[in-house]
């Protein structure tokens, strides 16, 4: 099967995909090895899945060159490329459809990296990530949602700020190998080895070029998200945020009629039938130490009570 017959069916408006790992992208391709004969199809229609599921990124054309040591015999450099670059036209012309949704809006693999590595940078990313478990106000400092209810806690925040960098170590981590990767299909590596990282980039093609300043970027990142780790930028991160996150004082425990309980939020208008989940969204900043029900009623009926 050609490029253009594998992709002349699907030139239609596309849905928003579902957020997968990049490693899905080969589950539903052939798995083994690649014979004579097959080669180019096969290694067309992989290369075509990975530009509509993740465009012409580094991280993409690595896959590619991966799934390409199962070809025998092997696919040269040049053939290579040119399936790419084949691949990339046609992912050049579903992107100008009517509905289309660019592959960077649903899989960023850096999602958590800051616009820019700076204190208010590192804080907005904490708040767009944490704003709903993690609140401030100036009566209260930091609140933390637990579950069940707010709780005023500053080291709270801080634990919660604490995980959110290790959600980015991980994040940063996981592009620096995939970028490593992409610098090795590419032979970049080679390049750095030859002549040396400073004068490497006068010597790279487009292709290693564009692994080397992938990478680059993934180690600044993954240096960064360390740095921000110790104890002076936790402090310096939640003092930004706060006016990123801050809620009003009257919005906490706004709503009188909701009686918060550790089983549930009992509305207290319409009685015990008005019990339902615990919602962040209430604001409510105390609990109940039991919930209702029927325990100890016999002991009531005994007493005459009931």
């Amino acid at each position: 099967m050609s490029l253009n017959s594998f992709m002349s069916d699907k030139m239609k408006p596309l849905p928003i995909p579902e957020r997968k790992p990049m490693e899905d992208a080969f589950a539903k391709l052939q798995i083994g090895v690649i014979p004579e004969g097959q080669r180019n199809s096969t290694m067309s229609r992989i290369a075509a899945c990975l530009i509509k599921r993740y465009g012409d990124t580094p991280e993409a054309y690595a896959l590619f060159l991966e799934k390409s040591n199962t070809c025998d015999p092997p696919l040269g450099d040049a053939e290579l490329k040119a399936i790419w670059r084949s691949a990339v036209k046609f992912g050049d012309r579903v992107s100008a459809m009517e509905g289309y949704i660019p592959p960077e809006q649903f899989n960023d693999p850096t999602p958590r990296k800051p616009e820019d590595f700076s204190d208010v940078g590192q804080a907005k990313v904490f708040s767009e990530y944490c704003r709903d478990h993690v609140r401030y106000s100036p009566a209260t400092d930091y609140l933390v949602y637990d579950g069940v209810y707010w709780r005023e806690s500053k080291p709270k925040a801080q634990a919660a700020l604490h995980a959110f960098t290790d959600e980015q170590l991980e994040e940063a981590e996981k592009q620096v190998t995939a970028t490593g990767k992409y610098m090795d299909a590419t032979g970049a590596y080679v390049v750095i080895a030859t002549y040396g990282k400073s004068k490497a980039p006068e010597h790279f093609t487009k292709e290693q070029l564009k692994a080397f300043l992938a990478h680059e970027a993934a180690v600044a990142y993954r240096q960064f998200v360390i740095k921000r780790r110790d104890s002076k930028y936790i402090t310096a991160t939640l003092k930004e945020a706060r006016p990123m996150v801050e809620i009003e004082n009257s919005d906490l425990d706004a709503d009188g009629f909701l009686l918060n309980t550790p089983d549930g939020t009992v509305d207290l208008r319409n009685g015990l039938s008005g019990m339902r989940e615990h919602r962040a969204e209430d604001f409510i900043t105390k609990c109940t130490a039991v919930s209702p029900g029927d325990a100890g009623r016999e002991l009531w009926k005994d007493v005459g009570i009931l």
